[in-house]
């Protein structure tokens, strides 16, 4: 009887093993669009060493596309895509809405946020619109922007990197500050 009960605890920890590994791919493969929004926010309100006051964007709809792994000549897998991101709306302003949108978007693609999640952003295009209701301000730029992910995989390796550095760099100042008080 104490072999069957071993055998059949051995079976169980197998298949725990097996949920155990099938989570942590789950997980691998997840991307927390909660933290992604916060960039985007962050990226939109906040503003630089410039002075610049952030940007005025209106989101109008925002749209995820879920991760999917795509097939190349001879049906090899290729690259995973971490999904796509959708955004919609408009760069406000009464005096060169376009200018805006366009730093916006140089804005996007040289933060940290973009180097560490993104794999490409599209190009600003549209057209001027010019609002009817009593809103400041009158004019806009319409915004249609797609923003390609890398695969969640790539991209938390590499915040691990970052992350990694950092703390060497911390470390480092730690200790010539640690040196200077002698």
């Amino acid at each position: 009887p104490q072999l069957a009960y071993e055998k059949r605890l051995l079976a169980e920890e197998a298949d725990y093993k097996k949920r155990v590994s099938t989570i942590e791919q789950i997980a691998a493969g997840r991307i927390l669009m909660t933290k992604t929004i916060d960039e985007l926010a962050e990226l939109t309100v906040s503003g630089d060493d410039d002075h610049e006051e952030g940007h005025l964007i209106w989101v109008q709809e925002m749209k995820f596309s879920p991760p999917s792994a795509t097939r190349g000549r001879r049906g090899r897998a290729t690259a995973k895509s971490g999904g796509t991101l959708s955004i919609k709306g408009y760069a406000l302003a009464d005096e060169k809405p376009l200018q805006h949108l366009n730093f916006y978007h140089a804005r996007w693609k040289n933060s940290l946020m973009f180097k560490l999640n993104y794999n490409e952003l599209s190009d600003p295009t549209g057209a001027i619109e010019i609002f009817s209701d009593d809103v400041e301000p009158k004019k806009g730029w319409t915004m249609n922007l797609v923003a390609q992910l890398k695969d969640p995989a790539e991209a938390r390796k590499l915040r691990r990197e970052l992350e990694g550095k950092v703390a060497e760099a911390e470390k480092g100042k730690a200790g010539r500050n640690a040196g200077k008080g002698r």
